[in-house]
């Protein structure tokens, strides 16, 4: 036990470790208190709907949601008030609860009996029974309707989950890497209780701060809720929830919040564990970063791409992400296709967590106690060696600097590894033409660029033609033709039904034209838009953060240990008193940084760029940027080409600068796990929460590097970005800096 407070007390010293956790905090509760459930309803409205509704019929709760919500809004239609949480519907999914599960079980049972499509006992078969059987214990229970905005933060808290994951891959590398560093892991081992016990330690360690960690995020999520919006009666029925309307399991909603947390707590000690496995076979702290970010990124790969009807939706169930996610186990019931007999998602996610969970305790004694901890991490290191011993030998200073970086730190394997994923990406893409899409743009096709006479003459003809295809298409509909002519009857009457689904495309095109038409700038005309969308984040494509956490990561695998690695071993010093250890040294790195910047940014964006050019129409580029329905308010004289450029120019510019700031931060680190954790926690925390919710969008280095900048980023977020990257570069840069001005003084 003292050996594992004592570990206890080491992480706890780390400043690192208690900077990074209170960073987390202070922004989750930031992040909590600005929590905007609906866009335009201030919390006092939401707050006064939650006192009456306690003690409010359900018929008359619409009413008087509405009335209250007059009060604090003009203009008032429910529907506006509640846009995308759909407040309306919510409120009748409770009302409708038993109607709806009375007919799953219904339509189970008769699916269920033997037909002429099933066999007896098949798979299909069972799943029907299995469903009807699995609703036998809610039936009966009546939920109560309940704005659970406080609850439905708690439970949808996408963003602490990942400032979680930050902190515990920090904690986990701080734990079982730092003695690694020091040189008093080989020490500790040769002590009686230097294996199982030191193991054990550790592992007590990592796991009272992993709860303690959690209790205070989630907690502060949950408290803040309560405060806001207030939780309502917690020993309401979990169906009470609209998002949980279809769960089977019989509990409040008092049980279902203290069981979320269990659930996210153990699945972040399953995490902290694998992590734990991997820093202690890895002798190299960057190697370790590395695997963890390539074992999470597969992790969620798979739990995103997989659909829950897959034939491989197992692995979206028993990996981590669903483990941190227990609302998606228990919302419905859905079942599994275990040995052709339905078993509960549920059950096989808790069964797998506990496997996983032994296993991985038993894998991680092992590993720890076994001689391989302390050896050289593997083939890759071996590989790496060869090529030191027979590269040719030299003095040349720049030389050495890249040989340092691109071999010795593995930032070459980095950039093949990213220019493999770029590769991939591009082989999976997809154009996500939907065939309303294809219509509108054979319409482009035939009158796209400026609207003229000619545009106009076009569709109003277009819209003469649907008319008398309707009156054909109901006169055909009342007629009974001959056997004669069925052929014929059923050829024109398809080839109607294929003309009259273009209506759709058709209206959108008319009213694309009438903005066009009243809009005070004439040289606005028609495009086609979906591929610049894609290529411009706009119009619900997120892609490009995805990207960005990509060659972020890439940077900071590559670009970290540049210098740190150095500052950890002392050799910082002994270079400073060469000739070229100061300023020359830092240009060189500087160089290298930039040529590395550049590289990651061709990697991860080219494959993108040329998947649009090869599968979308990206004509009329010399149109103005407003053309493009979703840039419309843009104040810009700018053509639709200029602004590409612009774009892309502008994350080009923030990948060289993430560069760059990112090895002011390894020059500026004692140790590598310091440049690692801030470089983390400036650059792929603030990306990934813009995946995840909308916060960080506009804020800091996001805009520029997803090419939003334009149209989220304000004035003032820019000149503090700068101010921030110019203040670090001076600070870096020290000495070398101060004697730079010096010598520019003289010569003025």
């Amino acid at each position: 036990m003292k050996i594992a407070l004592y570990e206890l007390y080491k992480a706890l010293k780390s400043k690192v470790l208690l900077i990074l956790f209170v960073a987390l905090f202070l922004l989750n509760l930031a992040l909590s208190a600005t929590y905007t459930p609906v866009l335009g309803v201030p919390d006092e409205c939401i707050r006064e709907i939650n006192k009456v509704y306690l003690s409010t019929s359900e018929e008359e709760k619409l009413s008087v949601a509405e009335s209250i919500a007059n009060k604090y809004i003009k203009d008032n239609v429910l529907q506006n008030i509640f846009p995308d949480k759909k407040y309306e519907d919510k409120l009748n999914r409770v009302k409708n609860y038993n109607t709806t599960i009375r007919n799953i079980k219904s339509e189970a049972e008769q699916r269920s009996k033997p037909s002429v499509f099933s066999k007896e006992n098949s798979f299909t078969q069972l799943s029907f029974k299995d469903i009807f059987t699995a609703y036998n214990n809610v039936i009966e229970n009546k939920p109560s309707f309940y704005p659970d905005y406080g609850t439905e933060r708690y439970i949808n808290s996408a963003d602490t989950d990942l400032m979680m994951l930050v902190f515990v891959l920090m904690l986990t590398v701080i734990v079982c890497c730092r003695d690694k560093m020091t040189g008093m892991a080989a020490v500790i081992r040769q002590t009686p209780k230097g294996r199982i016990h030191s193991a054990g330690a550790k592992l007590i360690a990592c796991f009272l701060l992993t709860v303690t960690s959690a209790v205070l995020l989630y907690g502060t999520v949950l408290l803040t809720g309560t405060i806001r919006f207030g939780l309502g009666d917690l020993s309401r029925c979990i169906q009470s929830i609209p998002q949980f309307t279809l769960c089977n399991i019989n509990m409040t909603v008092g049980e279902y919040l203290v069981i979320h947390f269990l659930f996210k707590t153990s699945a972040f000690f399953i995490v902290v564990v694998v992590m734990m496995i991997i820093c202690t076979f890895l002798k190299n702290v960057a190697a370790a970063f590395a695997v963890i970010s390539v074992c999470s990124g597969v992790s969620i790969w798979l739990y995103t791409s997989i659909s829950d009807i897959s034939a491989y939706n197992i692995l979206k169930y028993i990996n981590f992400c669903c483990f941190i996610s227990p609302h998606q186990l228990f919302y419905r019931y859905y079942h599994l296709n275990i040995f052709g007999k339905p078993v509960s998602a549920l059950t096989v996610c808790v069964i797998t967590t506990v496997i996983i969970l032994i296993m991985a305790l038993l894998i991680y004694f092992a590993v720890y106690c076994s001689r391989r901890a302390i050896s050289a991490s593997g083939k890759i290191s071996e590989i790496f060696s060869y090529i030191t011993v027979k590269r040719k030998l030299s003095a040349n200073f720049v030389v050495n600097e890249v040989y340092k970086t691109a071999i010795a730190g593995k930032a070459l394997l980095v950039l093949v590894v990213v220019a493999v994923i770029g590769f991939c990406n591009y082989q999976n893409m997809s154009a996500g033409y939907d065939s309303e899409q294809k219509r509108y743009d054979s319409y482009v096709a035939q009158i796209g660029g400026e609207v003229t006479d000619e545009t106009l003459l076009f569709l109003e003809n277009e819209k003469l033609e649907f008319e008398n295809i309707k009156l054909r298409y109901e006169e055909l509909l009342t007629q009974t033709p001959a056997e004669s002519d069925y052929e014929s009857y059923n050829k024109e009457l398809n080839d109607i039904t294929k003309k009259l689904d273009y209506e759709n495309a058709f209206n959108k095109i008319c009213d694309r034209v009438s903005v066009i038409k009243s809009d005070k700038n004439s040289n606005l005309q028609l495009v086609f838009e979906e591929g610049f969308n894609r290529l411009l984040s706009v119009n619900g494509y997120k892609d490009d953060f995805l990207m960005c956490i990509l060659a972020t990561i890439a940077l900071v695998l590559c670009i970290s240990p540049m210098i740190a690695f150095d500052n950890q071993r002392g050799l910082t010093k002994l270079l400073r008193t060469t000739e070229k250890g100061r300023i020359k040294r830092f240009a060189i790195d500087g160089v290298i940084t930039l040529v590395i910047s550049a590289i990651v940014f061709v990697a991860v964006w080219l494959p993108e760029f040329v998947f649009v050019m090869n599968n979308y129409k990206l004509s009329f580029l010399d149109a103005p940027l407003q053309s493009i329905t979703a840039l419309y308010g843009m104040q810009t004289n700018e053509t639709i080409l200029q602004y590409i450029i612009r774009v892309y120019l502008i994350r080009f510019f923030s990948m060289l600068a993430c560069g760059f700031f990112m090895l002011c931060v390894s020059k500026l680190s004692a140790n590598l796990i310091t440049a690692f954790s801030v470089n983390i926690l400036l650059f792929v925390l603030p990306l990934g929460l813009c995946v995840v919710s909308e916060s960080f969008v506009v804020i800091w280095i996001c805009p520029y590097l997803s090419g939003t900048a334009e149209r989220s980023a304000s004035p003032a977020n820019l000149i503090i970005t700068v101010i921030i990257f110019i203040g670090l570069i001076l600070v870096a840069g020290g000495e070398g800096v101060k004697k730079a001005v010096e010598k520019i003084g003289k010569r003025f």
